[in-house]
């Protein structure tokens, strides 16, 4: 009877992606589930995130920033350094709601700070080189600065 219920229970975890048994030990829980079931939890997955577009053939280059969708807000937040708004920049948006990956190309320079004159990117007050987004995940505008991030989607990835 125990025979029975531990096949079956992992038969179940291996069926969500939970690996019970491997070679090397896992630092962690969130080690041994595999990279589709940690986007879909939106925790650590920024470089699984960015292996699974490099296998669907999007190439992300080394500046990019992630975020996964806020659970209670459905925006999502994210505090890259302000250096960025220099390079060609990715921002990879997790929507583990509609389980896929949104894929932002800002080129170089066209966004910009908040200064006395013109609109802009929002800094944090108590990192002053790091920008502060919060992006709506249905209009893809940012809460403080109000720009819209629609125009730089480049790509949607399903996972």
């Amino acid at each position: 009877m125990l025979d029975q219920y531990l096949e079956e229970a992992l038969f179940l975890m291996q069926l969500i992606g939970i690996k019970v048994f491997t070679d090397k030990k896992a630092n962690s829980l969130i080690d041994t589930i595999d990279s589709r079931t940690k986007l879909a939890l939106g925790k650590r997955a920024k470089s699984e995130a960015i292996e699974y577009l490099k296998a669907n053939g999007i190439n992300i280059g080394n500046n990019s920033t992630y975020a996964a969708l806020q659970e209670k807000s459905d925006k999502f937040w994210a505090n890259p350094k302000a250096e960025l708004l220099e390079k060609d920049w990715h921002i990879i948006l997790n929507n583990n709601k509609s389980m896929e990956l949104i894929i932002l190309e800002i080129p170089s320079r066209s966004l910009s700070v908040i200064d006395g004159k013109k609109s802009g990117l929002h800094i944090r007050p108590d990192k002053p080189y790091m920008l502060d987004l919060n992006i709506d995940s249905k209009t893809f505008i940012d809460r403080g600065s109000k720009i819209d991030f629609k125009p730089y989607i480049k790509n949607k990835v399903k996972y």
